[in-house]
């Protein structure tokens, strides 16, 4: 018997082996690749949301900002600043980036908001994986 049918999640259909005449499980490999780029697009799809709240929380902390004037100059744009986000860490503005206290909301919010999406992904990948053994 080998590793895939010996799993109780693992469903398929009987069919008489070829190799050793007995009655085995199988599972069509087309549904299975199927299922499998299904699973990577969803999994593409989360990477992007994970590094747009890395862009975006580093656009609120002004990072990107400063790098855009020291490294492109003043004529380019950094091609991850969103002037509509980093004006939020502006001199005055909910997420000074020269205050004492407040130029630290951005981080924490990032680090809250990571490990709520790291608990949600974990579910996700779990239920994709019995998902892709089920016939």
């Amino acid at each position: 018997m080998s590793a895939l049918t010996s799993r109780h999640e693992f469903s398929g259909v009987l069919r008489k082996s070829l190799v050793t005449g007995q009655m085995e499980r199988y599972y069509p490999a087309n549904i299975c690749r199927l299922k499998y780029v299904v699973s990577a697009l969803i999994t593409m799809a989360l990477l992007a949301m994970a590094y747009m709240t890395m862009i975006l929380s580093l656009n609120a902390q002004g990072f990107i900002q400063h790098q855009h004037k020291v490294h492109y100059g003043e004529k380019h744009e950094h091609p991850f600043h969103y002037p509509w986000f980093a004006m939020l860490a502006d001199e005055g503005a909910i997420f000074d980036s020269k205050s004492t206290f407040c130029c630290y909301i951005p981080g924490v919010l990032h680090v809250a908001l990571v490990i709520f999406m790291n608990s949600l992904y974990r579910k996700l990948a779990e239920s994709l994986t019995e998902w892709e053994s089920k016939l």
